[in-house]
């Protein structure tokens, strides 16, 4: 099983800010963001917020907002079990409530070879 990203800042029950790692193609890169329990956001550009799943490092979607992302923090929290720290974790769960919660919230997920979640994998991320 992989060692999970982000102990250190993983599972707060409010929103802090924080530095944390994200994962990219090119190995852990660290950000600066909020975070709360299993999730992190942090803003990508000017126009670009990503919402992150902190155990693995992986992009759950990108938000045009931070509002929005909060939010969808939010919907999802309870969906699933989020304290998995591989990709099979989220494989042995239904995950298609988070799915449908994720865009129906406008979040979108890139398909341009960055480490993302999306359905039933991690994409990109070994």
């Amino acid at each position: 099983m992989p060692t999970p990203l982000n102990t250190d800042v993983t599972g707060r029950d409010d929103w802090e800010v924080v530095s944390y790692s994200i994962a990219t193609i090119t190995g852990s890169q660290r950000v600066d963001g909020v975070v709360r329990q299993h999730f992190g956001i942090h803003r990508a550009d000017p126009t670009c917020w990503v919402l992150t799943h902190l155990p693995t490092g992986a992009m759950l979607g990108r938000s045009e907002t931070q509002s929005a992302a909060v939010r969808v923090v939010s919907l999802i929290e309870g969906l699933i079990d989020w304290g998995f720290s591989d990709i099979s974790g989220l494989a042995r769960q239904d995950h298609r409530p988070v799915h449908a919660a994720l865009l129906g919230s406008g979040l979108t997920i890139p398909n341009d070879g960055r480490p993302t979640w999306a359905s039933s994998r991690v994409q990109g991320h070994a």
